[in-house]
């Protein structure tokens, strides 16, 4: 389900508007079944962006990027600055650490296959990507790992000087019960 990560957040910031975006709505639950302050909509993050979400947000969580971002990142991720409101970015670099390479293999080949089972289900042609991803999964039972490091932006904009810390935007989220 595209929304189980707002849904989450929505019961833990009551008091927040959360917007979720998806190419397609296919995977969206009935907006009845939604919190109040979760909204879904569809968009297209390689296209241009509506003047409408321009500096609209004050953060933006996006996930397996690699999968839409094609061989170049860089629209995608301008399109995701265009959207921010902020005026200074700070860019951290996490590798993976050793002792998590397995799980994270794993995690990633089970969201590959998530994404084949999806196009294969739209009608699109996957025989050449399943054989790959039956490769990769004999390739990780051997030993093999994928190592790519996160990447974490960091925006900051100017606050109300009533903000707990005047001059940055700081949100907490507890982790899940």
């Amino acid at each position: 389900m595209a929304s189980i990560w707002l849904v989450d957040l929505a019961e833990q910031l009551p008091w927040a508007q959360l917007d979720g975006y998806d190419i397609s709505s296919s995977q969206f639950p009935p907006a009845e079944w939604l919190p109040r302050n979760v909204k879904l909509m569809t968009l297209d993050a390689l296209a241009e962006i509506p003047s409408s979400l321009i500096e609209k947000y004050d953060v933006i969580h996006v996930g397996l990027l690699v999968l839409v971002a094609g061989d170049d990142p860089m629209p995608l991720l301008r399109n995701l600055r265009r959207m921010l409101r902020l005026e200074v970015v700070k860019t951290h670099f996490y590798p993976i650490p050793n002792e998590i390479t397995h799980p994270w293999t794993h995690m990633h080949l089970l969201s590959v296959g998530e994404l084949i089972k999806n196009v294969k289900d739209s009608g699109g042609d996957v025989k050449e990507w399943w054989d790959i991803y039956v490769k990769a999964i004999e390739e990780a039972r051997n030993g093999a790992g994928i190592r790519m490091g996160m990447v974490v932006a960091v925006g900051e904009r100017p606050c109300s000087s009533s903000s707990p810390q005047p001059g940055r935007l700081s949100i907490k989220v507890s982790p899940g019960k």
